[in-house]
């Protein structure tokens, strides 16, 4: 058990009429791990309205969560029994980010290019441990790393075909290293691709739809190492996903997903199965 509370306050000012500055101080106090101060400034340059250019800095701060210091779970898969414990000795992380972006939009058409950058201390991760529980196949453990990179690409087109349907398409680069060992972290993937149709009717009170492919290049899996391996193993593959969302007047929305829609199989990274999802939201 612990207790956590946090405020912050935001300030938009545009000293021009194209320049836009958004500047922002959050302050978090948690019962077991202190307080926090973490800042935060975007910039946005317009050239046109159909044309942008965004800037954001911030410094980052997330305590451990309580799943993360006491989780001890148990997961049957195809290769076995999984165990999932807790660390309590975990530390918070703290990140400096930055980020820049060009948007822009020519008729039907639009478009994103960035790059992000993100240095981060006490990481936090898992990663396999011995196991001394009988019937359990691997045993992982939360840990934090002491410092890491993680920066990248992100690009992404889309056209709308009506004012209902468009399609989109988006692709992230990520390269994500342990600063310490100048090695890739594991359990993150060289790339993902996204192909979406979409579908909104744009109503208070109508539907909104999303069937996309997700294809993960290059996955980068531990367990190579923990086997003997001299480097990871590296999986590709997609997914199929759907989700549908119903809006009322009132606020209200709820939703229905399927994740793995073909069943797509790597026992390795335990997808083993189609994942059913659904939820509600009240606004006011």
């Amino acid at each position: 058990h612990y207790d956590s509370w946090a405020t912050f306050v935001e300030d938009l000012w545009r000293p021009i009429l194209k320049l836009s500055l958004t500047s922002a101080i959050r302050y978090e106090n948690n019962s077991q791990f202190g307080h926090n101060i973490t800042p935060k400034l975007g910039v946005v340059y317009e050239f046109d309205i159909h044309t942008r250019v965004k800037f954001n800095f911030g410094k980052g701060y997330k305590a451990p969560s309580i799943s993360e210091l006491y989780l001890n779970m148990f997961h049957t898969t195809p290769m076995g029994v999984l165990n999932i414990i807790g660390n309590p000795n975990l530390k918070p992380e703290t990140s400096t980010s930055f980020d820049i972006a060009l948007e822009a939009e020519r008729g039907k058409t639009f478009g994103k290019a960035s790059y992000y950058h993100t240095r981060v201390s006490n990481l936090i991760d898992t990663k396999q441990i011995e196991s001394d529980v009988p019937g359990v196949a691997q045993r992982h453990q939360y840990y934090n790393i002491g410092k890491a990179k993680i920066q990248g690409m992100e690009l992404s087109i889309g056209h709308k075909f009506t004012n209902r349907f468009m399609v989109k398409g988006t692709y992230n680069l990520v390269d994500a290293k342990d600063m310490s060992t100048n090695e890739r972290l594991s359990n993150r993937p060289r790339s993902i691709s996204t192909l979406q149709l979409i579908y909104d009717d744009h109503k208070s009170n109508g539907y909104s739809a999303v069937l996309w492919n997700s294809f993960t290049h290059k996955y980068g899996f531990e367990e190579a190492r923990n086997r003997g391996a001299n480097s990871y193993n590296e999986y590709s593959f997609n997914t199929l996903n759907f989700s549908v969302n119903k809006k009322w007047n009132n606020g209200l929305s709820a939703y229905v997903g399927i994740d793995n829609l073909l069943n797509r199989e790597v026992h390795d990274l335990y997808i083993d199965d189609r994942m059913y999802r659904m939820g509600m939201e009240m606004t006011w």
